[in-house]
């Protein structure tokens, strides 16, 4: 019926919002843009119409560069993320700490060997 499509709607907008205002998925966010920011400048690059053979390897190791930099210390984007619970005005589901987990640390791990691999 209508009401039950209503309320099982608002229990997905619910669910959604709760992911959102969790500070897990705004770190995530912000990790994928440092690290969207730190290859799409490889991308850019190797795009280029100019690019020179003897330019890639030294734009590769830039990057890893800054790979492995991000493994150690968060890239700007989640640095920039406050410690608490409210982020720009919202509550979140829990505390900030702008600091990266196992499942970011892997994510750069399968770049930098993936790219490793591919330019060795």
């Amino acid at each position: 019926s209508h009401f039950e499509d209503i309320a099982s709607t608002s229990i997905k907008v619910k669910g959604l919002l709760q992911k959102l205002q969790s500070p897990k998925f705004l770190i995530f966010l912000h990790f994928m843009l440092d690290f969207t920011e730190v290859i799409g400048n490889l991308s850019e690059a190797f795009q280029a119409d100019d690019l020179l053979v003897m330019e890639v390897v030294p734009r590769v190791q830039v990057v890893m560069l800054a790979l492995v930099g991000m493994q150690s210390s968060p890239g700007r984007y989640v640095s920039s993320l406050p410690n608490g619970k409210v982020y720009l005005g919202v509550t979140l589901s829990g505390v900030v700490k702008p600091e990266l987990d196992r499942l970011h640390k892997a994510l750069l791990g399968s770049a930098i060997e993936h790219i490793d691999s591919r330019f060795s």
